[in-house]
């Protein structure tokens, strides 16, 4: 009583492992992880095109640096408010 049946119907445990399957890749890519790849290479083209190439384009290592530097502050805000 109060236990689960099995020590793998508990929580947290991803089921059984299962053999590789013949003639199947080993990495399987999900829609959801597709859509991100795609998705990251859209906005990765977008910086490079709207924001750094004219940014070097004028000569302005500094519009680029503080790019650069919005850029971190946006993922050191992002880490903080996760891990709060």
């Amino acid at each position: 009583m109060g236990s689960a049946p099995d020590s793998s119907d508990g929580p947290g445990f991803a089921g059984p492992v299962r053999a590789p399957v013949k003639g199947t890749a080993s990495i399987r890519i999900t829609v959801r992880a597709a859509f991100m790849a795609a998705a990251a290479l859209v906005l990765t083209v977008a910086l490079f095109s709207v924001v750094i190439v004219p940014a070097i384009d004028r000569g302005g290592v500094g519009e680029l640096v503080g790019v650069v530097l919005v850029f971190l502050g946006i993922l050191v805000a992002e880490r903080w408010m996760r891990s709060r």
